[in-house]
């Protein structure tokens, strides 16, 4: 797969230089102002305890929380620079990372409250507190921000409140939440991006302004395709053992000739089935292992578009669709092409993984089945004429859409508008920015509106849905997307997943965010809402229903409602040059890059 393009829509501001910091968190003039001048493009001095990183690309951002910079190099990244609560060890249990924290614990029940001791010491670069404040931004922003990973659990924050000069944080929910674990993780450095130009949105598309954890960032260059990660010196932990870390950016046969050469100590990369024939070919004493990423391919056949609002026109769309056939373009017939998702909440390598593809549906052969389509849609009150499928005399015309950053899926979504047309189905592609595209499809749209989102009644007794007339087709535009090729992550709780990515948004009163509004809009990206499935959702979060047994009741409602169609999961490949020793990533949610702090200098 090529390398996807830089953002259309972003700027290259760089945000990293900054004036001299004050020495001390408890000053009282503020922390240093932002300097609006590039990051210096020089390289520190040349040093030989460093290592060479090869990856295909360099991401779109590096905003471990916004889905249109979900990567493996972005989340490395962040891993690395950005403080964390907990972090997932190799056998993908969550411990406290005690650097950070000296203890988060529950201490009260009603209302559901938990409290962090932050370590004295701890501190971003530039000498500011990490404190109660960053907890505070990040949950304010997650519960507001559209398009961000896994918003659910703190949509239930009340309120975070701050003790001990921020070094005591007391995070209050509105209802117990068994995930608090998961949550903040990526701390970001409020003092810095709440004044931002662009805030949220652009403040970290070009880097990581300061650091809280082993590495930071020194420079982001894309003209030179080059990340440099350079040791933290004001890190209050352990210090990496490496100066610096260099992320360096090419095609998979630049790749295989870096590694073979020793330019490259090891490589990280989405290899298709080219780059793993290359490495076979021209570097065969390469150690070459694949690791899965937390994230899926996934198509979003959205109800709360005007033209898939009946759910018998999403079944035609996945009965047209050569899903075999897209599982092998998108993943290139790399590691991933090994990890077709056929359930709709976990991931093939997440624990408790199980197809739970129902019979009946077009899905199970993984093949495109016209003669479904056709029963589908004639049922629907559609007919096909001249080779189109019309109603009322309009064409059946769907808006298909994909990130423009990213190739693999605008090559996917390509696929899909040509299989449509090989069933006569109308689509037309269009490719808006990733920030563009999320931020549009987590807009709710007012009822009547084209595009409004309405609830899906409950299913009939038999199992069906009860018929629905489609509206007239629009004029397609980012809010009308009927379909999107979208990334879809997960966080190590299948409870907060769920409700993020299929969950009804909450009334008004539920939550303390500005986004917690009665619209009777959708808060997802699949603009999908049941209310019948919702109480199975809350259940979920709160603990009280088990996880295996609401998640296959959920799976059967999802599959019944089919707002989406997952592809599969995505991999990487680890390639370790002559010497680099034994490099082990850590678990689902840590990465490749996991750790990176103890990595030495290999022999020569």
């Amino acid at each position: 797969m090529g390398a996807p393009g830089r953002r259309p829509a972003r700027t290259l501001l760089r945000l990293a230089a900054l004036v001299a910091a004050t020495t001390a968190a408890c000053t009282t003039g503020g922390p240093p102002p932002l300097v609006t001048s590039e990051v210096a493009q020089t390289s520190a001095p040349a040093t030989t305890n460093e290592l060479t990183i090869g990856v295909e690309d360099l991401g779109t951002g590096y905003n471990p929380h916004a889905l249109a910079d979900v990567g493996p190099v972005s989340l490395g990244v962040a891993g690395l620079v950005l403080p964390s609560v907990f972090r997932q060890d190799a056998d993908g249990v969550f411990r406290l990372d005690s650097t950070l924290v000296e203890s988060a614990t529950v201490t009260a029940q009603q209302p559901f409250t938990v409290s962090y001791q932050l370590r004295r010491e701890a501190s971003w670069s530039d000498g500011a507190p990490i404190a109660a404040e960053d907890f505070a931004y990040l949950a304010d922003r997650m519960r507001t921000e559209p398009g961000v990973v896994s918003p659910a659990g703190y949509r239930l924050i009340r309120q975070v409140n701050s003790r001990a000069g921020g070094k005591q944080v007391d995070v209050v929910f509105d209802r117990p939440y068994q995930g608090w674990r998961t949550l903040f993780t990526g701390l970001l450095p409020s003092h810095l991006l709440k004044d931002a130009p662009g805030g949220w949105a652009r403040a970290l598309e070009t880097g990581i302004p300061v650091s809280g954890g082993p590495f930071a960032v020194r420079a982001v260059d894309p003209g030179r395709g080059m990340i440099v990660l350079e040791r933290n010196d004001r890190y209050w932990g352990a210090p990496a053992v490496l100066d610096r870390l260099v992320l360096r950016q090419a095609d998979p046969a630049g790749l295989v000739s870096a590694l073979g050469t020793g330019g490259d100590q090891l490589a990280v990369f989405r290899a298709d089935s080219i780059g793993l024939a290359l490495l076979r070919e021209r570097a065969p004493q390469l150690a070459v292992s694949s690791f899965p990423e937390p994230v899926a391919a996934e198509l979003l056949l959205r109800p709360a578009g005007p033209r898939l609002s009946d759910r018998r026109l999403r079944a035609a769309v996945a009965a047209a669709l050569d899903l075999d056939d897209l599982v092998k373009l998108g993943s290139g017939s790399g590691p991933g092409v090994q990890l077709p998702a056929r359930a709709l909440t976990l991931l093939p390598s997440e624990p408790g993984y199980a197809p739970t593809v129902p019979d009946g549906l077009p899905l199970p052969g993984m093949r495109a089945d016209p003669a479904e389509v056709a029963a589908l849609l004639t049922a629907a009150g559609y007919q096909k004429v001249g080779g189109r499928w019309l109603r009322d005399g309009r064409p059946l015309r769907l808006v298909v859409a994909a990130p423009a950053e990213r190739a693999a899926y605008t090559t996917l979504a390509g696929r899909v508008v040509q299989e449509l047309a090989a069933v006569g189905i109308d689509a037309e592609l269009i490719t808006p920015s990733g920030d563009e595209l999320f931020a549009n499809l987590a807009v709710p749209t007012p009822p009547g509106a084209s595009g409004a989102a309405t609830a899906i009644p409950p299913l009939a007794a038999d199992g069906t849905a009860p018929p629905t007339t489609p509206p007239a087709a629009t004029a397609p535009a980012v809010r009308g997307v009927d379909i999107a090729v979208v990334p879809r992550p997960v966080t190590g709780d299948p409870a907060a997943d769920l409700a993020s990515w299929y969950g009804c948004r909450q009334p008004a009163g539920a939550g303390s965010g500005p986004a917690e509004v009665d619209t009777g809009a959708p808060a997802n990206p699949a603009g999908y809402c049941n209310p019948s499935l919702q109480a199975t959702i809350d259940d979920l979060l709160t603990g009280a229903s088990t996880v295996g047994e609401s998640l296959a009741a959920a799976e059967a409602t999802l599959w019944r409602d089919l707002p989406s169609v997952p592809l599969f999961q995505h991999a990487v490949v680890l390639v370790t040059g002559r010497g680099a020793g034994d490099i082990q990533p850590g678990g689902l949610l840590a990465g490749p890059f996991a750790g990176a702090a103890h990595w030495r200098r290999p022999a020569r």
